[in-house]
């Protein structure tokens, strides 16, 4: 599971564009200088990381007034039913050549997912971590199969170092 570290973030995206197969190696660089030279840059800007119920406070209210107005039992029946539960990404990619910064690729990715969860757990730290998870990877499925399909990563020297950059 991804916490709030940069790091980490960084590190997941890393691991994605190795499994693409696309690269020869994926290096993750800072805002320091560098001594290494690499023939693509790739630049990922992560937008958004969320997740959401819909008509949440109205869920809240309702829960209270179930349980006010039936008991335990009654508040127990509605909290065990379902809702959906969405998570949202957004990401921007460009690669780029690092000799003269010709840009080869330009995406967005917009995605969001929905899972119907029990109205007892939809807002407990895991589905949250989960949802965002779900998003994030179609989010990367779908940059996988573009890297996949573009003809300049086959024509990029195989002795090359590719190097990912999260801004």
């Amino acid at each position: 599971m991804i916490n709030r570290d940069p790091h980490q973030v960084q590190m997941a995206l890393a691991d994605e564009l190795r499994s693409v197969g696309q690269f020869s190696d994926v290096l993750m660089i800072t805002n320091m200088a560098s001594d290494f030279r690499a023939d693509l840059r790739l630049s990922a800007n992560i937008r958004k990381l969320e997740w959401e119920i819909p008509r949440y406070n109205q869920l809240q209210a309702q829960a209270f007034m179930v349980g006010l107005f039936t008991g335990l039992v009654g508040g127990s029946i509605y909290l065990s039913t379902g809702i959906d539960v969405l998570g949202h990404s957004d990401l921007d990619v460009r690669i780029e050549r690092t000799d003269g910064h010709l840009n080869l690729f330009n995406a967005e990715y917009s995605d969001s997912v929905t899972n119907r969860l029990k109205k007892a757990v939809c807002d407990n730290p895991k589905a949250k971590a989960e949802m965002i998870r779900l998003s994030f990877e179609k989010s990367m499925g779908r940059l996988k199969a573009d890297l996949q399909a573009k003809p300049f990563l086959q024509t990029a020297s195989t002795n090359a170092t590719q190097t990912a950059e999260l801004k």
